[in-house]
């Protein structure tokens, strides 16, 4: 078993019966990663990026757990690649609850190599998902001009430097 000493929040140590998730085929035949958990009234809710054989970077799915080690894959996926935004792929989902409503955030590959966008969908049920579309997306001569919102740095002369978000 893996140790890792150094890491600022560790020490941590790889759990014995990983994976907690794996690829079960169909949508998620390649590939699954990237989950974000939250746990709401004694249940975890896993949201994650699931991959095929088809091309695209992803597709987001959905688990839910009495404990946050044990996982059943999903039989569907609750976001798929249907718009202009995230045609080429729906990635990397990260939720919060906020009242009575879930906010799904995640990268939408528009299709163009490496060219994403900073997505947003909604739900009350965690079934019935609405894209709300783009909150942040690439823009031509900027800091995120390919890839808005998976890094807020810019480098100059191989050092990364903070860079202020604005419109």
């Amino acid at each position: 078993m893996g140790k890792f000493k150094d890491f600022i929040m560790g020490p941590f140590e790889d759990w014995k019966e990983n994976p907690i998730l794996s690829p079960t085929g169909g949508f998620q035949s390649k590939a699954v990663y990237n989950p974000s958990v939250i746990e709401q009234g004694g249940e975890f809710l896993m949201f994650y990026r699931a991959e095929a054989e088809d091309g695209l970077t992803g597709r987001i799915a959905f688990s839910k757990s009495s404990d946050p080690l044990h996982f059943d894959a999903a039989p569907e996926p609750i976001l798929v690649p249907d718009q202009d935004y995230d045609r080429g792929g729906c990635e990397d989902p990260r939720v919060v609850r906020f009242e009575d409503t879930y906010f799904l955030f995640y990268v939408g590959n528009s299709g163009h190599y490496h060219i994403s966008n900073i997505c947003l969908a909604i739900s009350k049920n965690l079934s019935d998902w609405e894209k709300i579309g783009r909150l942040l997306e690439a823009r031509k001569d900027s800091w995120c001009s390919r890839q808005a919102g998976l890094r807020c740095y810019m480098e100059r002369k191989g050092v990364n430097h903070a860079q202020k978000v604005s419109q």
